[in-house]
């Protein structure tokens, strides 16, 4: 398995995934840990699991360099030098916290 920089837990969600992006843009070696395999499988493919302005094109950018992966393998967290585990945000339907 690949070494990362950071590992971003809960990583395919709302907050860890512009973070993770924030990262790999910066160039650092980037894991998103998540559960969730329709969110994982998204990023993978290039493709964000919501709308946040800007961020296809630096999803995109980072996937081309090789810089940031999502997975559903808890090693990804054994192989990371920086673990960030970001919590949800319960949000009613107005998507206010």
């Amino acid at each position: 398995m690949q070494s990362y920089d950071v590992t971003i837990v809960g990583g395919c969600g709302r907050v860890g995934l512009p973070l993770g992006l924030a990262f790999a843009e910066r160039g650092l070696q980037v894991a998103l840990y998540d559960l969730r395999a329709d969110a994982v499988e998204s990023v993978n493919a290039g493709r964000m699991p919501f709308v946040e302005p800007g961020t296809p094109e630096a999803l995109a950018s980072v996937r081309a360099a090789g810089r940031l992966e999502a997975t559903l393998d808890r090693e990804a967290v054994r192989n990371a030098e920086h673990v960030v585990v970001v919590i949800g945000t319960p949000i009613d339907e107005h998507l206010n916290p």
